[in-house]
């Protein structure tokens, strides 16, 4: 039993190590779920597919991308101006990112590859003040994340992102 516990330790030891002398980048999703807005509440989730970027074990950048469809609840967050900029796009989308250092990896390197994805940015401050008062928003910690909303003409194709320095 004691030669299987050092095993284990000395294996748990050497695979940490592996991945902390590498640069590596980790999909998943995000959820941020309920909202209220003019006395209604819901419980439906906007979904974010995140993209993360590590080196090694810090997080150096960090994408969450949504796409907002027109019947969602949170919909009514944004204002009937930014409504009516939204009524010719095919998708709205929210997009949240981080940067450790934006010296480093600036904000203007994703917002350059949606651009060239067919994106445009919208400005969504009463989506902003909503989103940041969810009581969500702090909890995960996304204070340090941009806010900013988007809308592409096109809605079928994927969204790819790239850092310089990541596979």
């Amino acid at each position: 039993m004691r030669k299987l516990l050092i095993a284990w330790v000395i294996g748990t030891i050497c695979m940490g190590c592996a991945i902390t002398s590498q640069n590596r980048v980790v999909k998943g999703d995000f959820r941020l779920s309920g909202g209220t807005a003019k006395q209604v509440v819901w419980s439906e989730a906007i979904i974010f597919e995140r993209t993360s970027w590590y080196k090694q074990t810090s997080l150096v950048y960090e994408v969450l991308l949504a796409p907002l469809s027109k019947d969602s609840p949170f919909y009514v967050w944004f204002s009937d101006a930014t409504k009516n900029a939204l009524f010719s796009c095919a998708s709205p989308y929210i997009l949240l990112d981080y940067s450790l250092d934006s010296t480093l990896l600036p904000h203007s390197i994703i917002r350059k590859q949606l651009a060239q994805q067919g994106f445009s940015e919208i400005v969504i401050p009463q989506f902003s003040s909503e989103f940041k008062n969810h009581p969500q928003y702090k909890i995960s910690n996304l204070t340090f994340y941009s806010l900013k909303g988007y809308c592409r003409k096109i809605s079928d194709k994927k969204v790819i992102f790239s850092l310089p320095g990541f596979m």
